[in-house]
């Protein structure tokens, strides 16, 4: 689960509320492929829970988005490329919060890895949004 910051919008329209919702979403996943940290950044809340535990076990933690960006810039500029895909979205907004429930799906290419060149990650996602642009 991650806590991200979800930009600002009309009570008035559900339809364009959701579609910005996966917008934040989406920057998230787009900037880790493009490479471009300050828009990961910019949709990330102050802190941000976030919880691997069903892929790789651990606990989850709570970091700053700093923290992660520090992390993600370790890992991935290791592939050649990497291509993040999210589709079948279940939204729930109450007030200035949000829960969205999608599929996701990660491809990492390494050319020569000895493992293999691809390492795809499929799975569920939840995210927790609040509305900082709101009153």
């Amino acid at each position: 689960m991650m806590l991200v910051a979800a930009s600002a919008h009309t009570q008035e329209n559900c339809t364009m509320k959701n579609e910005e919702i996966i917008q934040t979403i989406r920057q998230v996943f787009d900037g880790a492929d493009e490479r471009n940290w300050s828009k990961i950044e910019s949709s990330l809340a102050p802190e941000v829970l976030l919880d691997y535990t069903s892929m790789s076990g651990g606990e989850p933690a709570r970091l700053t988005p700093q923290q992660i960006i520090t992390a993600w810039k370790g890992l991935l500029p290791g592939f050649k490329s990497t291509h993040h895909q999210t589709g079948n979205y279940t939204i729930a907004v109450n007030g200035r919060e949000a829960t969205a429930h999608f599929h996701g799906l990660a491809l990492h290419y390494l050319p020569g890895a000895a493992g293999g060149e691809y390492w795809i990650v499929s799975g569920t996602y939840d995210y927790k949004l609040i509305n900082v642009n709101e009153e």
